[in-house]
């Protein structure tokens, strides 16, 4: 599958370059990196967790916060939980989740409905690491 939803990212590939970071370096207190990441979204739902409401730790994230649409991101675990990082068009969230399928590269968004979610769809946007 070929991600091309950023003009900066489109250049990046005609020239050969990554579209994301092999690794991320993240210091207290400023901006340590702006990269592009592949941006997905997510749900607490079955469809994202294979778990259902009343499941033992449905809605709770990785660190063990409770998810909150407008804070909650899942994040490669070479960024620390509580690391804000802003998303271009999506804005400042916090790490507090993981996920098989979160590398290098990759961030996903919590939403709080499906169809929110799905209409988000994979997008490559710049990311700011803060702290």
């Amino acid at each position: 599958m070929k991600l091309i939803n950023s003009k900066n990212n489109l250049r990046r590939q005609r020239k050969g370059r990554r579209s994301h970071p092999r690794k991320q370096v993240v210091s207290r207190g400023k901006v340590s990196s702006k990269q592009y990441f592949e941006v997905t979204a997510y749900t607490a739902g079955y469809e994202s967790t294979q778990k259902r409401k009343g499941d033992k730790g449905y809605g709770i994230t990785a660190s063990g916060t409770t998810v909150s649409e407008g804070r909650t991101v899942a994040c490669p675990k070479s960024i620390p939980f509580g690391t804000k990082v802003n998303i271009e068009g999506v804005g400042l969230r916090i790490c507090e989740d993981r996920g098989s399928a979160i590398t290098n590269g990759h961030l996903d968004v919590y939403m709080g409905s499906l169809s929110q979610a799905q209409k988000f769809g994979r997008k490559v946007l710049s990311v700011e690491i803060l702290n």
